[in-house]
């Protein structure tokens, strides 16, 4: 099969996981807490990819090291300072805002060190970012209050931190699954330290029954969505990865839909839509 063909169909694939993914973490946060979801999710992450590391085999060196450490620092921001934030905001603010930044910042990249992207496969990436507008936005949100808040600041912060994520790994792309083992085991470490140091464990409870199923299965959810994100960077570029990854709101929402009987609007039946008109750009362009 043809090696952009590929790079698109990972690109889906990890849309598909992180979708999912956070509608298990989501599910999971409604019963507990946002820090022990997004510290136990991690955690139950690293055995997929020590699986896969210990099948695949290989090495990093100190460069690709390097970039690892700091996907996993940029990974642990993101999460942290999203799941804060949407315990605090609006989803209709926090989830746009973020998943936006995780698309700009990784194209502005690409086109300052690589190749420029072709027409299409720009009309795509652009056609996303409304689509992501429409597709987040919540069937009965009224006024979302002042432009400048807590929340709002907090949904730009994880936009940056998931940005980095995706832009470091792609530096360690040819590592195969090791990068990710690496920035995932970090993304943990700093997540537990940041949440000791804040006192977020203060009172907590311990997950149980279907909290602790649903967080487990978060992790793994997100943790073969690393993967197949790592194998779309490592096939295409990183602007079209990007892209195609951080859709996922819109596989949230359909399984929310399905599962939960959330009603979609008319909007959010735009939005998703002009997402796949999103898809068809940027993969005819290849």
């Amino acid at each position: 099969m043809d090696r952009i063909l590929m790079a698109w169909i990972f690109g889906l694939l990890a849309a598909l996981a992180f979708g999912g993914g956070d509608f298990l973490g989501g599910l999971s946060a409604r019963r507990t807490t946002w820090g022990q979801v997004a510290l136990m999710s991690q955690l139950s992450g690293l055995l997929p990819l020590t699986a896969m590391a210990f099948v695949q085999g290989g090495s990093v060196d100190q460069h690709a090291f390097g970039w690892s450490l700091g996907a996993g620092v940029g990974e642990a921001a993101g999460i942290c300072l999203l799941y804060k934030a949407l315990a605090e905001g609006q989803m209709a603010v926090v989830a746009p805002v973020t998943a936006l930044l995780a698309i700009a910042l990784p194209v502005l990249v690409t086109m300052a060190t690589g190749p420029m992207p072709g027409l299409l496969a720009l009309a795509g990436i652009a056609a996303a970012v409304p689509a992501l507008i429409l597709i987040s936005r919540e069937p009965s949100a009224r006024e979302l209050g002042p432009i400048v808040s807590k929340s709002l600041l907090g949904a730009v912060a994880a936009g940056f931190g998931v940005a980095m994520f995706m832009i470091c790994l792609s530096q360690a792309a040819s590592g195969g699954v090791m990068p990710a083992l690496i920035a995932r085991g970090t993304c943990a470490g700093t997540t537990a330290a940041v949440l000791a140091a804040s006192g977020a464990f203060a009172g907590q409870g311990r997950l149980r029954g279907w909290t602790l199923v649903g967080t487990f299965m978060a992790g793994v959810w997100d943790a073969t969505a690393t993967i197949c994100l790592l194998a779309a960077m490592r096939l295409g570029s990183l602007a079209n990865a990007a892209t195609l990854a951080s859709l996922y709101p819109a596989v949230t929402i359909i399984l929310a839909a399905i599962v939960l009987r959330e009603r979609l609007s008319p909007s959010q039946h735009c939005g998703l839509a002009m997402a796949g008109l999103a898809v068809m750009a940027i993969t005819q362009s290849t």
